[in-house]
């Protein structure tokens, strides 16, 4: 099997084919409040600055969470110089961390992102973004797939495992 070259995309999963095809927002998730974010992660101790406070609006049913992302601040015309850009992609991951808040012990340490599997680009520069995350397996092997659609509905990127 030869490798994708320049110019040439990698097939889009099904996953994130059906997740395109699907109504925004999901029908059947509740809307979360996100208001509050950056104020509760700054108290768990993480630290984002403007352009990584990108998260717009969340979603949540059942283990599945979906948010609309953005690059913060006013650095919206730097997308087109990533594949994806570092503010995006991590706000995307952001998302993860409402459950996060939820569940997590008061002192315990922040959880960030360790490996990544399966990674997929279909739409490099984008802005704006729709993701969708999901948990799977648990304790030791519990992973977190990535499916993001660019702000038309578009493939944008996948990550089949997420490891934190």
């Amino acid at each position: 099997m030869k490798p994708f070259g320049a110019g040439e995309s990698a097939p889009v999963d099904p996953g994130l084919e059906q997740f395109a095809a699907a109504s925004w927002p999901p029908e059947v998730a509740e809307e979360v409040d996100v208001a509050l974010l950056y104020d509760r992660l700054h108290d768990a101790g993480y630290e984002y600055g403007p352009v990584f406070q990108g998260v717009r609006r969340a979603f949540r049913d059942s283990d599945a969470w979906y948010a609309e992302v953005a690059v913060g601040g006013d650095h919206e015309h730097h997308a087109s110089d990533f594949c994806v850009h570092p503010a995006l992609s991590d706000a995307a991951l952001q998302t993860m961390l409402l459950e996060t808040l939820d569940r997590q012990e008061e002192d315990a340490a922040p959880e960030l992102p360790f490996s990544f599997s399966g990674v997929r680009v279909h739409r490099k520069g984008t802005a704006a973004m729709r993701v969708r995350l999901e948990r799977t397996g648990d304790g030791e092997d519990e992973r977190v797939r990535v499916l993001a659609l660019d702000d038309s509905g578009s493939p944008a990127f996948a990550v089949d495992a997420l490891t934190t």
